[in-house]
């Protein structure tokens, strides 16, 4: 049941004492739906006693009550203290209503907080295999719907217990008043209704399933008709990304337009089946011979009763619904925590593993940095990405000195960025090892990021000013100003920052729009120089380029050689020209290596390669493939 699985997993996101606040609110609830019961019994047993009957006495629970509080009940004192304490119940009502509602929203929010925050955590602190399998944008994804989620299944589940809890209470002071009336009405909403829910339920889910489909198409018409604006008008097809976002949008909307419809159909159906119940009291009160101005108040209780019924039976409907077409989203997000944020579920078992990259790290021996003196090395490295049939890198091996410039070369798939991945210890092998003067890098890692520059393929750059961006992650209160320089002299990139209008605290546009290719790549190599690292993995870091910036980039890499360890994949040689040594990857194994001239002279596959990349340089890259500055 849908109920249980979402109560299931809220249960096990608690802790022992977030478990007594729950359960403490649900009783809460029930206490509520207590006063809704009592509530209807003072309000029209108050209107009872306003009549008494031939002997001048007054009849009802109101009346009761002031009996034994008062000597005597006069028309004065029942209308005045009667109708204070009807005002005191409904009063006492609604304001605990309000409480527990106000409680209740606090606690999932409180509990929305706490998972956001240990899932943004656990897949930061994941390895680095999650993101290769499913990329950066489903831990996203899953990060920025958690409160959609948590409003959508908890909340509605909430809502459930909270009504469930009035339905049941005034389920049971109606058949106090008359069970006879109470039967009836129960199997009349019952059956009505749960055929109802199960007659909607498979074509809300296919609804649901056509509305998502639809919203997908629409987004991504969108973004095809953006991201690819300067082919769309270079081909006139602009009209197409407009009609098939159209389409898709009105699909969208057909399909919400019916979901509504039919959300609508359980609370028309319950007030018909309430005015129904109310006939067929009337009519049972005919039949048994009494008079309908005795049954009134039974008859009132009845209709108030049923109207509040009604409410809460659609808000339970409507609340179902939710979490059915939420359930499989619900189900994704529970597997997102169980893989990276275990410990959420299962806090209170100190015998679940915690997998992740500092899993395994052990503080440094006495008098080591864990920085690079020496040498990095890969010991029979053998890695296979998970669900992969063959790996990535097998049996490798090599040796990288410290200060020299060595680079990896091969065909696209061969394992080129995989490798550098494992050198720089996000990834693990399943065999073999990455050390650094002898230590596993996987056993101090932070000690050995700490030493590590990164420049990959991918120039991204935040929404910020240069300063910012140079200095990635730091304080702002923290941020040297001469460190920030030095890094951008270094990566050939003072020059144009000082010509910018406002220099270090110019504001960069959406992956830095408003700067070129060659410009962006250089604040990337500024920031993976800012914290004077060690070493410097560069992942075809020109390959998106033109030849002048590429060249550009590589004078301003190989400046950096000799003072700096540089570790270069490149698909386009000419920037590694100057390397130390070259590694041809090929198969995930080195086939050759040497230095260029080495290479052509004496590798087969290197020749071929080189060959192939003459082709492409003579091609149409002699241009600046990036659009120009936006101003």
């Amino acid at each position: 049941m849908l109920i249980v699985r979402v109560l299931r997993t809220l249960w096990a996101l608690l802790e022992p004492r977030r478990r007594w606040v729950f359960g403490s609110l649900v009783g809460l609830m029930f206490v509520a739906g207590l006063l809704e019961m009592t509530g209807m019994v003072v309000l029209f047993g108050y209107t009872r006693g306003l009549v008494p009957d031939g002997h001048g006495a007054r009849h009802g629970p109101v009346a009761r009550v002031l009996r034994e509080l008062l000597s005597s009940v006069s028309q004065f004192d029942y209308v005045l203290w009667g109708g204070a304490l009807v005002v005191l119940v409904l009063l006492a009502k609604n304001l605990l209503s309000i409480l527990v509602h106000f409680l209740l929203n606090r606690f999932l929010m409180k509990l929305n907080e706490r998972v956001s925050r240990r899932l943004f955590e656990g897949y930061l602190l994941a390895r680095y295999e999650v993101f290769t399998q499913r990329g950066a944008a489903a831990p996203q994804h899953n990060i920025s719907r958690i409160f959609e989620l948590f409003s959508a299944c908890f909340g509605a589940t909430a809502q459930v217990l909270s009504d469930g809890a009035i339905l049941l209470m005034v389920g049971i002071l109606l058949i106090v008043v008359d069970p006879w009336l109470t039967v009836s009405g129960v199997a009349i909403f019952g059956v009505m209704g749960v055929g109802l829910y199960w007659a909607t339920q498979g074509l809300l889910g296919r609804m649901g399933q056509q509305e998502a489909a639809s919203k997908s198409l629409a987004s991504r018409n969108l973004t095809d008709g953006f991201q690819g604006l300067i082919d769309g008008r270079l081909n006139n097809t602009r009209e197409l990304f407009v009609a098939r976002y159209v389409s898709a949008l009105a699909q969208h909307s057909l399909n919400r337009r019916r979901k509504l419809l039919i959300t609508r159909l359980p609370q028309s159906m319950n007030e018909v089946l309430l005015g129904l119940v109310i006939v067929l009291a009337v009519l049972l009160t005919t039949l048994r011979g009494k008079s309908l101005v005795d049954a009134l108040p039974t008859l009132a209780i009845f209709a108030f009763a049923g109207l509040r019924l009604t409410g809460a039976m659609s808000r339970v409907n409507k609340g179902l619904q939710t979490i059915r077409g939420k359930i499989g989203e619900f189900d994704y997000f529970d597997a997102a925590v169980k893989q990276v944020a275990p410990q959420l579920l299962y806090a209170r078992r100190a015998d679940v593993p915690t997998d992740q990259y500092l899993s395994d790290e052990e503080p440094l021996p006495a008098g080591v940095d864990g920085r690079l003196h020496d040498r990095l090395e890969l010991q029979d490295v053998t890695f296979a990405y998970p669900g992969a049939t063959k790996p990535a890198i097998s049996e490798l091996s090599l040796q990288i000195p410290r200060g020299s410039f060595v680079s990896f070369c091969g065909p696209s798939g061969g394992g080129k960025t995989t490798l550098v991945l494992l050198l720089m210890g996000f990834l693990k092998p399943q065999s073999g090892d990455v050390t650094c003067d002898g230590l596993s890098v996987f056993r101090h890692v932070r000690a050995w990021h700490a030493g590590i520059g990164y420049v990959g393929q991918r120039m991204y750059l935040s929404q910020g000013s240069v300063r910012e961006n140079v200095a990635f992650g730091v304080p702002s209160r923290e941020v040297d100003d001469a460190k920030v320089w030095q890094a951008l002299e270094l990566a050939a990139a003072a020059g144009f920052v000082r010509e910018l209008p406002s220099g270090l605290d110019t504001e960069l546009k959406e992956a830095g729009a408003n700067l070129s290719g060659g410009q962006r790549q250089r604040l990337v190599i500024a920031r993976a120089l800012y914290k004077e690292p060690e070493i410097l993995f560069f992942d075809e870091a020109t390959a998106a380029l033109d030849n002048v910036t590429e060249r550009e980039i590589t004078s301003a890499i190989a400046r950096l050689s000799g003072t700096k360890t540089i570790i270069c994949v490149a698909h386009r040689l000419s920037s590694i020209r100057q390397s130390d040594v070259i590694h041809l990857i090929e198969g995930g194994r080195v086939k050759a290596s040497g230095k260029y001239d080495e290479l052509i002279a004496e590798s087969p596959e290197f020749q071929m390669l080189a060959q192939s990349n003459e082709s492409e340089e003579q091609g149409p890259r002699s241009g600046n493939s990036s659009p120009p500055p936006v101003a």
